[in-house]
Formats: C-alpha cells, sequence, structure tokens
C-alpha cells in the first residue's frame, strides 16, 4: 500500500472510465544507489524504451502501462525516452523526449512519466516515489 498518482489518459475531458488511471507510487525501497520505472503515457507511442548515457534501463513499455525497476547510479544525468516501434511517423529508437534529473540515494527511488502526443509534442518527466513501508498509516 502507498500512495497513488491518478492521471488522465487519451483527452481531456475524460469522456470514458478508461481515460483515468490510478497508478501505485510506491516501492520495496533498494538497499543501495537507486531505481527508476517508465511509464508511457504519451498518446500514439505504442511501445516506449528509456535510457541513460547510452544503457538501456527499460524497453518494450506498452502505453498505459510501467515497466521494471531498473538500478541506477545517483547523482545527475540525463534520462532519454524512445519509441520502440515505428509510431506516429517515427522510425524505432528514435528519441521522443530526454529530462535532466539527479536520482535520489538509496532508499528512495524514482518513476519517469512518458506524456504528450505528436501534435503537441513529448515530455519526460522525472518524480519521487513514496516509500512502501508497510500498512497505510497517516499520521
Amino acid at each position: 500500500p502507498g500512495p497513488l498518482v491518478v492521471v488522465v489518459k487519451d483527452e481531456w475531458p475524460p469522456t470514458k472510465q478508461t481515460s483515468i488511471e490510478a497508478i501505485a507510487a510506491s516501492f520495496v525501497p533498494p538497499k543501495n544507489g537507486s531505481a527508476v520505472r517508465l511509464f508511457n503515457l504519451a498518446r500514439g507511442v505504442k511501445f516506449a524504451g528509456l535510457s541513460v548515457g547510452g544503457r538501456q534501463l527499460a524497453d518494450q513499455v506498452q502505453y498505459s502501462l510501467g515497466s521494471k525497476w531498473a538500478p541506477v547510479a545517483t547523482g545527475q544525468q540525463t534520462f532519454s525516452a524512445t519509441s520502440d516501434t515505428a509510431a506516429e511517423g517515427a522510425a524505432a529508437g528514435t528519441p521522443l523526449a530526454s529530462a535532466p534529473f539527479a536520482p535520489p540515494q538509496a532508499p528512495e527511488v524514482f518513476t519517469v512519466f512518458l506524456l504528450g502526443d505528436k501534435g503537441y509534442g513529448y515530455t519526460l518527466l522525472p518524480q519521487l516515489d513514496a516509500p512502501e513501508t508497510g500498512p497505510c498509516k497517516p499520521p
């Protein structure tokens, strides 16, 4: 259990129940380093990937789903999202968006959200996650 990130996908205002997505923002804390996952919320990008410094962290992340957690070094880095398929007129492997971010030290992790569409452009939004510490006990 942990906090949720609620997103609206596909269109605004939402016209169907499937346009609202609840994403668990909790994780099992790593012992050292940090970890990242990609959520592909970019309309028209059927499958996305995430890399940093030429190292692939996630691939084949289907639209509206997230990747597994990938270990990542701490310190300022630039994360890049790519299209894993020929989508919206772009070839597979085409960079869609990038964002500089300094991953937190253990036991913290973060999620990178790929947002947007071809008409408005794509953006990569890194966000810290909340640690999973057992049963929900609000202060």
